[in-house]
């Protein structure tokens, strides 16, 4: 979900456009009071406060509020989630027939919506880069972008400017035009995009996001440019943003250019690990030219020959674009509740319940609730087996802002393995008002519960006890001999709950109900999460968690099995950071089968995947290196 922090937004836009303030004081809001209060995050403004003030502006709402459904289809948004996935994956023939069928899309051409515009205009130039067209054919598209909504896109006027809307992915492209000819032009582009990013008021999230890309290029360019220390600190930051936010997938090209920094500046400890940490996972991602540029390098800078075990040899991986679920005809959010919502064949009662009651749900689906709570649309949406992303910005109030981007947090930390720190910041969360009752009080008791495990271990007999507790806030009825039974989806908290559940079973060696609890948990997922970005923020774990018990129980083929299906899925995602986990559950399986031959490279994947991620978040790297030594006598590094 992708939200702003309005009043820091309309403040930029304004400070852009200081011309025309008088006029809004005026003409709109005559002694300019309203806006004083929303710039200085005392009000929130209501939508139509937004549409005034932004028309004022000469910025139209359409704009501003660019991925949303008021006037553009949710199937014409669906092709612009597409398209930048394509892109991401560098399937070039299918961006190309997607930024054709955006091109001819309402609302996207160059007399319509400025920022919609320019989304083609920065999405254009991603795709002729790729395709490997000269400067002089990309650089017009860039300029014509970045004009759109900047007067001047020199060095000195980006210093210290808030990025908006697709200018850090236009400046991008820009210092990847430049880099060819003027390598330190290049490098400030990069430096003033990651700190114009970094200005921008929305969640860590979606900042971190946008901003581990940049962090790569500039890693790369300052390596080129022999600014070691810069380089290693691109690389610290970028492949912490990775890790927690892009599933870890940038990770084998920070290890790549790490490597080489650490080695240049004499550090020699840990670089040979890291450039084959690279090396196997360019392989695992697919990316055949960079695994063999890591083999180069790896002979040529370190004297270092890689033992691949034959990992060259891996069938291609089958990358695809998350699925969004079909689209349905509607022109807003709250049209798309209802629509969904029928579709499901559920009340409004059903879907509401736990997290809302049944009248607000109704008066939201009926458009007559106008100021939109971010927290209970994104577990109605999960409800349905979707994601809020691609159709809605939020603008909340200013502490709904930063209440919301400190739950992001904890929820980041815990997913880390940062229980201190995660600890510290729950507890003062937990006695804030909109955490006092529903989803964000669900929330609360479920990672307190997380906190309780970790220093009891989820054989606790407190754990079930707090587990049950949290889930019936939004499912009262619920009865864990019944899960595959719920018509809905699971939201995120409530799979993360049952998954915890299952655990506790497994580790008190109830394998039955524990396994019970994760098929019925996987058959619901698989059934009724459409949208496969939202499925995958837990899928692989469960799928993970499941085949651990399964071994546990002695069901070794089943566990076998599982393990494969959880592999063959997170590779379809490029899910780096679920993969050492599930690769070592395959090799541990196989070798208790008795097939010690085959499980060495399963430990190899795993045990390099584990050390992209050492000093980001979870690594088990020096457990499975002690674990491989002992049982088949093989010496890691």
């Amino acid at each position: 979900m992708i939200y702003y922090n309005p009043n820091e937004m309309i403040n930029e836009i304004r400070r852009r456009m200081a011309e025309r303030v008088k006029m809004m004081q005026m003409h709109d809001f005559r002694d300019g009071s309203t806006v004083r209060r929303i710039e200085g995050g005392n009000q929130s403004p209501s939508g139509e406060t937004v549409e005034l003030m932004l028309n004022a502006m000469d910025v139209p709402m359409e704009g501003f509020y660019y991925p949303l459904l008021t006037n553009q289809p949710m199937g014409v948004l669906l092709i612009r989630d597409r398209l930048i996935q394509a892109l991401d994956l560098g399937d070039l023939k299918l961006a190309e027939e997607l930024l054709m069928q955006l091109e001819g899309a309402e609302g996207f051409g160059k007399s319509d919506s400025q920022i919609n515009y320019q989304f083609i205009l920065s999405q254009k130039a991603r795709l002729l880069e790729q395709q490997g067209k000269p400067p002089d054919i990309v650089l017009p598209l860039i300029n014509e972008g970045l004009a759109l909504t900047l007067e001047n896109f020199g060095i000195p006027e980006l210093k210290g400017k808030v990025l908006l809307f697709e200018e850090p992915e236009l400046l991008h492209s820009l210092a990847r035009v430049y880099a060819k000819t003027d390598l330190f032009f290049a490098i400030q582009l990069l430096d003033v995009a990651q700190e114009g990013l970094s200005l921008l008021p929305t969640d860590d999230r979606g900042r971190e996001r946008k901003l581990a890309p940049i962090l790569l290029t500039l890693a790369e360019y300052y390596l080129k440019a022999e600014d070691y220390p810069a380089a290693l600190s691109a690389c610290d930051k970028g492949a912490s943003y990775s890790t927690s936010r892009m599933v870890g997938r940038l990770n084998p090209h920070f290890a790549y250019i790490k490597a080489i920094a650490l080695k240049r500046t004499g550090h020699t400890t840990e670089t040979k690990r890291l450039i084959t940490a690279s090396y196997f996972g360019h392989i695992i991602l697919g990316n055949t030219n960079e695994a063999e540029n890591a083999l180069i390098s790896a002979k040529e800078e370190f004297d270092l020959q890689i033992e691949t075990y034959s990992a060259d040899s891996l069938p291609p991986i089958k990358k695809a674009p998350y699925s969004r679920g079909e689209a349905v005809e509607c022109d807003s959010l709250h049209n798309m509740v209802k629509v969904l919502r029928e579709k499901a064949g559920v009340t409004v009662d059903e879907l509401a319940q736990g997290i809302c009651n049944k009248a607000t749900l109704s008066r939201f689906e009926n458009g007559k609730i106008k100021k939109n709570n971010m927290f209970f649309i994104e577990s109605i949406m999960q409800r349905l087996g979707r994601r809020v992303e691609p159709y809605h910005i939020f603008f909340p109030s200013s502490k709904d802002f930063y209440d919301k981007k400190a739950r992001d947090k904890v929820s980041s930390l815990s997913a880390l393995g940062k229980f201190k720190e995660m600890g510290e910041r729950l507890s003062k969360l937990e006695n804030k008002k909109a955490f006092l009752t529903g989803v964000n009080l669900q929330f609360i008791k479920l990672y307190k519960t997380t906190l309780h495990a970790q220093k009891h271990g989820y054989d606790d007999k407190a754990v079930p006890e707090m587990l049950l507790d949290a889930l019936r806030i939004t499912l009262p009825k619920f009865d864990e001999r019944y899960v595959d039974r719920y018509q809905l989806a699971y939201t995120h908290c409530e799979i993360v709950a049952i998954n915890q559940l299952a655990m506790h079973y497994g580790d008190i060696e109830n394998y039955s109900r524990a396994l019970d609890l994760f098929a019925m948990l996987r058959y619901n997922m698989d059934r009724n999460y459409v949208d496969e970005k939202e499925k995958s923020r837990m899928y692989a774990t469960v799928l993970f968690n499941y085949t651990t018990y399964l071994g546990r129980a002695g069901q070794r083929l089943k566990a076998l099995f599982t393990a494969e299906e959880g592999i063959e899925y997170a590779l379809r995602h490029r899910q780096l950071s679920s993969l050492a986990n599930l690769y070592f559950n395959k090799a541990y399986n196989l070798l208790k089968m008795g097939k010690s031959d085959e499980c060495v490279l399963w430990f190899v994947l795993s045990y390099y995947c584990d050390i992209l991620f050492e000093g980001y978040g979870w690594s088990y790297a020096s457990l499975t290196r002690n674990f491989v030594k002992e049982e088949l006598g093989i010496i890691f590094d």
